[in-house]
């Protein structure tokens, strides 16, 4: 059993960051398993030292920790750093281009699709129009089943380098992941994955059990977001927040009782059944709770 720590430093960590970390690292814990650190970083654009820093930070006053994975920023720099890996996604995007049909290039900006109204799932403005791949300014993307809930996604960026979806899943193969905690948000990006999964022919990936656990959202009913500092746990913590208060939620929430108020004491109170408690099926969204 092997599963994974995957935070994104273009931003400061929330809450809802942390309960996720916290059940990825009580299951794999408890089902004996092994857990990676792997910090997205591609995006060089947002990456910023400080939110390198407030990731270690926080998994630390948490009391979390992790098997393999850079131990601080410098050691993810020199040998975890994501673009290390970047032959293993150019890897995977030659392996697509040399299926027939499988990419096409795309020229739409996020401006042209959201002048044309366009929703989530792409519209498929340039399926057809059999742009050469590598026009200067133009993205990669993968030509997904139409009836597929994703549409058609990208793969590769304008930019040169791979979008989160090939990297995440090629990440997850070559790391042999086998367990994948994360939000009911993410359920579109599972779905992805596993047609990426299926076009490269992976072997470990599709037989990922994933638990999409439900989105932690605040009093006022929103998703939490990195882009607003004040709900970071760096800024609660200003306040006097303890991570007592994140591990009584988490406890309550999979239906521990009793006292619970560090990571080992819920690791002991914890067994395979209380995951079912955040089972998507069952419950919609979790509210934090107004004295929190």
């Amino acid at each position: 059993m092997r599963s994974r720590l995957a935070p994104t430093p273009s931003g400061l960590l929330h809450i809802g960051n942390a309960f996720s970390f916290i059940v990825t690292w009580a299951l794999t814990r408890r089902l004996g398993g092994s857990l990676l650190l792997r910090i997205d970083d591609l995006d060089t654009d947002r990456k910023r030292p400080d939110f390198v820093a407030d990731i270690f930070d926080n998994l630390d006053w948490l009391g979390l920790d992790w098997d393999e994975g850079p131990r601080n920023p410098a050691d993810l720099d020199a040998l975890w750093s994501q673009h290390r890996r970047l032959p293993l996604y150019r890897a995977a995007l030659e392996q697509l281009t040399a299926t027939p049909g499988a990419l096409y290039a795309c020229e739409c900006s996020r401006g042209r699709l959201a002048h044309n109204g366009a929703t989530a799932r792409y519209p498929g403005i340039c399926r057809d129009k059999g742009l050469p791949q590598g026009l200067p300014g133009t993205k990669l993307r993968y030509r997904a089943p139409l009836d597929a809930a994703a549409g058609d996604f990208i793969v590769w960026k304008k930019d040169g380098f791979p979008a989160y979806q090939l990297a995440s899943v090629v990440d997850d193969e070559h790391f042999a992941v086998t367990h994948i905690v994360r939000g009911a948000d993410l359920l579109p990006s599972t779905a992805m994955q596993k047609l990426l999964a299926a076009a490269l022919g992976y072997a470990h990936f599709p037989r990922v059990r994933f638990l999409h656990h439900p989105l932690l959202i605040d009093t006022g009913g929103r998703k939490f977001s990195k882009s607003d500092g004040a709900l970071s746990l760096t800024a609660l913590r200003r306040e006097g927040m303890r991570p007592s208060a994140i591990y009584r939620f988490v406890a309550g929430t999979i239906g521990v009782s009793g006292a619970v108020e560090t990571a080992g004491q819920l690791l002991d109170a914890v067994d395979e059944r209380c995951f079912d408690a955040l089972d998507i099926a069952r419950r919609g969204e979790l509210p934090l709770p107004v004295n929190f």
